[in-house]
């Protein structure tokens, strides 16, 4: 079992118990094919994505979602940026967007091991607050090219989601275009997900980020059944 590492700054106030109807642990892949610049793009992304008008009264029209993130890159590689919290204001949600966007990149840019990166969610899992729906979903933009294959990760109690992210120019990626991102949401479809209802959302570039992000959430948050690759 891996020993997660959070910055002691970022740690967050302990989950209270009361009703919820979602966790959610987001994972994000910061591998050696994603830059600097499309790193900043995806956090940014993703703290913006949160906290839209759209995201933010789908958190808060019933019972509170809890929300996690971690980074991850090869098989040895993870970074807890914001541990368990569950949104009971809309402080708590500003907050946690805030840490997610001004998080900077972790001292690792190894291979996509994103087997592991299911491994290291299902420990997340393990200790989330008791909601009536649980879901990890892992963002990327490449194969998994290191560490245990997704396919032989035994998954229990909760769904895995997927945002496939188009490639970008640097000479790690794996390339541009419609077709590279039609095949990464083909391969995480057939791979990784798992779970009812279980879907993969597709960004055209890390530049479609926040939009993609926004629709995943909203996806997830509304309780859709559906298991198609969405553009």
């Amino acid at each position: 079992m891996w020993r997660w590492v959070l910055i002691a700054a970022l740690a967050l106030a302990p989950v209270p118990a009361m009703a919820c109807r979602l966790a959610l642990a987001l994972g994000m892949d910061v591998s050696a094919s994603v830059n600097t610049q499309e790193y900043r793009l995806q956090m940014a992304g993703t703290a913006a994505a949160l906290t839209s008008d759209a995201v933010r009264a789908e958190i808060f029209r019933a019972d509170p979602v809890a929300l996690a993130l971690f980074l991850w890159s090869g098989a040895r590689e993870r970074w807890l940026i914001a541990d368990w919290v569950v949104m009971t204001d809309a402080a708590a949600l500003e907050r946690f967007a805030g840490i997610v966007g001004n998080a900077a990149r972790p001292p690792f840019h190894g291979r996509t091991a994103t087997g592991e990166a299911m491994r290291a969610g299902a420990e997340l899992m393990g200790r989330a607050p008791d909601c009536v729906r649980r879901v990890l979903d892992l963002a990327t933009d490449g194969r998994a090219n290191d560490g245990v294959p997704p396919r032989e990760v035994a998954v229990d109690g909760f769904a895995i989601n997927a945002l496939s992210i188009g490639g970008g120019a640097g000479p790690l990626d794996l390339g541009n275009g419609i077709g590279q991102v039609e095949a990464l949401s083909a391969y995480l479809q057939s791979q990784v997900i798992r779970g009812p209802g279980a879907f993969v959302q597709r960004a055209d570039g890390f530049g479609d980020f926040e939009r993609a992000m926004q629709r995943k959430l909203l996806r997830e948050m509304r309780d859709v059944m559906l298991g198609a690759v969405r553009r």
